[in-house]
């Protein structure tokens, strides 16, 4: 019987046909046709684009196990027909141009497919599964696609064969090594026997796959040649142990694939130097200088670039450690080291003991500067502050004491020290101003504005403090006369100055403040302090230490 367009067939350009139970279906350049083989007359059923096809050029038609018909089409995707009408799937990540060559169930259910330049693709049911060359298949453009009855695919492409092995997710490529070089594959030129035997039609020949036949060959066996100590074999057993000079060791490995030799790639790591695995394909790798400790040399091999389930070999080692860096030897230097340092300073007791006595001076002038800043007025006012606070609000009560100890904990930390950084004598300053403030609120202003270089730079401790200090002890500080403290830094000097509201009674001063920080700045730079004072402000200029 001949049939056509005349009698009903979609399009008399016919590219795959299959069949389900009594019903046959056809893939053309005009869409899909399908029709009861039973009948005495078919009557065709046709599909295009107008009743729900995604593209009328179809190049492969197949029937699942569910009654699902699959329409692998150019520009459209893959179409699925079933009970509840057209289902498509297109613009599928990696998929070309919506291009699809083919599609098959595999035994397990999935459904595979193949596109333009685009790899194998397995639907689930669900969602999509991508395989392309960096999973391990040899060539993108696949032209035939056929399960086998083991949980294979049978892929042919322009290069050669390709066996897929579904569970494990494995390519073994068939290529020039096995004869299969420029086969050039029809698309969808391939079926499958009664027996499960698949046959593949190229330009000039035939290729029959024989399922029963066929052994996995895509891993290859690894083994260890030999270990080399500076060049020289030793035994490798399983473990070994070097001294700290013996740390130049090369491996030498091979990975057996009689198919094709020159096809095996490596993986190796050694643990305790790097955790990377490095890729080659020589057959000996190095490791120059090693340092002392454990380690773990290991090696895959694989010929497609998958090493998930590749053969591999380890062998472990240790270098020891220098015998100065041995407990023993480190024992007995802390003992020498030991013994020397008590009898240096037996020698130099008497050394301190003379340095004691001029210590002791100097830290008397140090706790004299310490008592000339412990003001028993301050601290007075500084309890009449809290006591007026800490009924009123408790929380800045325990704020206020923590800022009193703070501020007398640093000034018992800065006895020892003839020079601190500006950074820190401006905190000690903020401290003092937070708590002067408690009492005199915003009547009492500081004003700070130094350069990040000069906060470097250092300082005798508490000059900004006693000034401060000073500043506060001879004006009035009222609402209608507010005092304000300003710190600024200028090339090698800091100035601080505030602004003359004097009491209408003088206050006494002995000029102790002033004098101590002049004498702790000419002995500290060389340079004395100036004064510059007029009926609106009084200010000080301070050089300080550049190193």
């Amino acid at each position: 019987a001949h049939f056509t367009k005349a009698d009903g067939l979609v399009d008399n350009n016919v590219f795959s046909i299959t069949g389900k139970g009594d019903q046959l279906w056809l893939g053309t350049l005009g869409g899909g046709s399908s029709f009861d083989v039973t009948a005495a007359k078919p009557g065709f059923i046709n599909y295009t684009r107008e009743n729900g096809l995604s593209n009328n050029f179809v190049y492969n038609v197949y029937a699942d196990s569910r009654n699902n018909i699959w329409f692998s089409t150019d520009g459209g995707g893959i179409s699925r027909f079933g009970n509840d009408g057209f289902h498509h799937y297109n613009n599928i990540p990696g998929l070309t141009k919506n291009i699809v060559y083919t599609s098959a169930e595999d035994i397990y259910g999935n459904i595979w497919f193949t596109g333009l330049n685009a790899g194998l693709f397995c639907f689930d049911g669900k969602s999509f599964r991508h395989y392309t060359i960096k999973d391990g298949l040899h060539d993108n453009e696949i032209l035939n696609l056929v399960p086998d009855n083991k949980g294979n695919l049978l892929l042919s492409h322009p290069e050669g064969i390709e066996l897929f092995n579904i569970r494990r997710e494995l390519f073994t490529f068939y290529g020039e090594e096995s004869g299969f070089n420029d086969i050039n594959p029809e698309i969808n030129a391939s079926c499958k026997t009664a027996k499960g035997d698949i046959l593949i039609g190229s330009d000039d020949k035939i290729i029959v796959y024989y399922p029963s036949e066929t052994r996995y060959t895509q891993l290859p066996q690894l083994v260890m040649n030999d270990v080399e100590l500076f060049f020289k074999p030793i035994k490798a057993n399983d473990q070994h142990v070097f001294a700290y000079d013996e740390n130049h060791l090369t491996f030498n490995f091979a990975g057996l694939w009689y198919v094709n030799p020159s096809a095996v790639n490596y993986l190796y790591q050694l643990e305790g130097n790097s955790t990377d695995w490095i890729s080659t394909r020589d057959h000996s790798i190095s490791f120059p200088n090693l340092r002392p400790g454990s380690y773990v040399f290991r090696v895959k091999a694989s010929i497609n670039n998958d090493f998930r389930f590749a053969p591999m070999v380890t062998w472990r080692f240790r270098i020891l450690q220098p015998y100065w860096r041995q407990t023993w030897f480190i024992a007995c230097l802390l003992l020498f080291a030991g013994l020397t340092v008590f009898y240096l300073v037996r020698l130099r007791f008497r050394f301190l003991q003379a340095r004691q006595e001029k210590e002791k001076q100097r830290m008397a002038a140090q706790l004299m500067m310490l008592k000339n800043q412990l003001n028993p007025h301050f601290l007075f006012n500084s309890f009449n502050t809290l006591m007026n606070i800490i009924d009123k609000d408790k929380q800045m009560a325990m704020e206020f004491t923590e800022k009193l100890s703070d501020f007398y904990r640093e000034l018992a930390l800065l006895q020892d020290k003839d020079l601190i950084s500006i950074a820190e004598e401006v905190n000690l300053l903020k401290n003092y101003i937070y708590l002067q403030q408690k009492r005199f609120g915003n009547n009492l202003q500081l004003k700070l504005n130094i350069s990040e270089e000069h906060l470097q730079r250092h300082i005798p401790p508490m000059t900004l403090q006693l000034l401060a200090e000073n500043a506060i002890k001879h004006n009035s500080i009222t609402p209608e006369r507010p005092l304000l403290i300003s710190v600024e830094s200028a090339q090698s000097f800091i100035v601080v100055t505030n602004n003359i509201n004097k009491h209408p009674v003088k206050a006494s001063s002995a000029g102790i403040g002033l004098s101590n920080i002049r004498q702790r700045v000419q002995m500290q730079t060389g340079k004395d302090i100036s004064i510059i004072e007029n009926e609106q402000e009084f200010n000080v200029i301070i050089p300080i230490k550049t190193n």
